[in-house]
């Protein structure tokens, strides 16, 4: 299961099964289901710097090569 963290103060959000919403401990913002995922999909996540490298080069490449045609 995975912990969820307030997008505003970074507190613990709990959910809430009357209301069927996420609330923060901390600061009191509520968000629903919906909400969440919404958030959760548009986080970007840390990736290794060198995968990072490696798929900006690829990119690069695949630009370069598609303007020689």
């Amino acid at each position: 299961m995975i912990q969820l963290r307030c997008p505003e103060c970074d507190g613990d959000m709990i959910f809430n099964q009357k209301t069927r919403r996420y609330a923060c401990q901390m600061c009191g913002l509520s968000l629903t289901k919906g909400e969440v995922e919404n958030i959760l999909d548009n986080m970007e996540y840390d990736e290794d710097p060198e995968e990072k490298k490696r798929k900006e080069r690829e990119e690069y490449k695949n630009w370069y090569f598609s303007r020689k045609k």
